[in-house]
């Protein structure tokens, strides 16, 4: 749907800083995240999401975070975005 490339396009032009969740998950994980459900699940997959998420709208510096479409099924997910002063919801 274009969240990375749009995503890095709206930090540079407001200057602020890019984080994906989706890179940073790998990071995280060590391993894709087909690999992580595989392995775990997609329920495993999904509390880590929203933490990571949490973690990160916690950060000092101004950021765009661009979301996999996923983080919306959980009820805490959305709890962390209602709760932040801007959210665009990318649709393709």
């Amino acid at each position: 749907s274009g969240k990375t490339c749009q995503g890095r396009a709206l930090a540079r032009s407001l200057g602020f800083k890019f984080l994906d969740l989706d890179e940073e998950l790998v990071k995280v994980f060590g391993c894709s995240i087909g690999a992580y459900v595989n392995k775990n699940s997609w329920e495993m997959f999904r509390k880590e999401e929203v933490k990571i998420l949490g973690e990160s709208v916690n950060m000092k510096e101004a950021t765009v975070i661009s979301c996999g479409g996923g983080i919306i099924e959980t009820p805490a997910g959305r709890t962390i975005l209602s709760k932040l002063p801007h959210v665009l919801h990318l649709h393709r």
